[in-house]
């Protein structure tokens, strides 16, 4: 497994070490290409993009140096790429890494055709596979909170396709490949397995009952929709209750652990802690309350 958030200077650099590395998993962070990629796009239009990807978590650095995350897996594909990058990160207030996917399009279901559908399904399914194999991960797929007319018919387009693969009725897209001549699609004979794998990921269990979802989709601003607290305790557990002690001594390792994840230093050298019994844990601007058996 690559060392929690390692710093490399390129994606090329990342390559090169996955191929001495094959099956590694974890992330890294590597410096975002250039605006080269915009080929093609306007100047006020690349400001625009590079404005709204600029915002997300964990996009710029401490040095203001765009940067960019490589979840690392084993593609199922032979020839796939080991890897999907992304632009943001943040961690959940229970410490869960979300990793931000923003969008300006998913994909764009306004000039639509059966590669777009295709090319969706082919991000969910890598997406998916990077989640089976790094467990405590989640996806975040984040879209501008405020839509200009095409923009939003596109939206609610996109969200239909995704509710038919959760309800895989008969509807539902179907993996497979187009021939460029005739343009016949083919279904790959694998298409109901991944299905089934993308919808557990999307909350959905394979007897069709509602599970903990590993991929959201939501809008700039919003907070996530993953679990930020602790549902249910084991009632037959011996818990030993937190002493001040005990969390004054893990402190330093918390905070590097949220330095690490680009938490402001200046947030949390105002931050002070408390123990208390809580029905939930508490947190108000900066003085954070832990429960004295982690009811919370």
């Amino acid at each position: 497994m690559l060392p929690k958030g390692t710093q490399l200077r390129s994606e090329a650099e990342l390559q090169a070490w996955l191929k001495d590395n094959s099956g590694a998993t974890g992330f890294a962070v590597v410096k975002s290409p250039g605006a080269q990629k915009y080929v093609g796009v306007s100047e006020s239009e690349l400001q625009n993009w590079l404005r709204y990807e600029d915002g997300v978590a964990g996009r710029l650095g401490r040095d203001r140096i765009r940067q960019q995350y490589a979840v690392l897996y084993e593609n199922a594909a032979e020839k796939g790429r080991n890897y999907i990058r992304v632009k943001g990160q943040e961690l959940s207030a229970i410490g869960t890494r979300i990793f931000i996917d923003r969008k300006l399009q998913f994909p764009n279901f306004n000039n639509l055709s059966t590669a777009r559908p295709q090319a969706v399904l082919d991000l969910l399914w890598r997406v998916t596979q990077a989640l089976e194999q790094n467990s405590n991960y989640r996806w975040a797929f984040e879209f501008k909170a405020k839509l200009s007319g095409d923009e939003r018919v596109a939206f609610q387009k996109a969200k239909v396709f995704i509710e038919s693969i959760k309800r895989n009725d008969a509807s539902a897209p179907k993996f497979g490949t187009i021939d460029e001549i005739t343009g016949v699609f083919t279904e790959l004979a694998d298409s109901a397995h991944r299905l089934t794998r993308i919808r557990k990921m999307l909350g959905i269990a394979e007897d069709g009952g509602g599970i903990a979802p590993k991929i959201e989709f939501r809008n700039e601003g919003v907070a996530t929709s993953f679990p930020q607290k602790v549902v249910g305790e084991g009632a037959t557990a011996s818990v030993q209750p937190l002493k001040l002690d005990d969390m004054e001594a893990r402190l330093p390792q918390a905070r590097q652990y949220w330095i690490d994840a680009g938490a402001p230093t200046s947030a949390l050298d105002h931050a002070t802690f408390q123990i208390g019994d809580l029905p939930t844990a508490l947190t108000e601007r900066t003085q954070i309350t832990l429960d004295t058996i982690g009811a919370g």
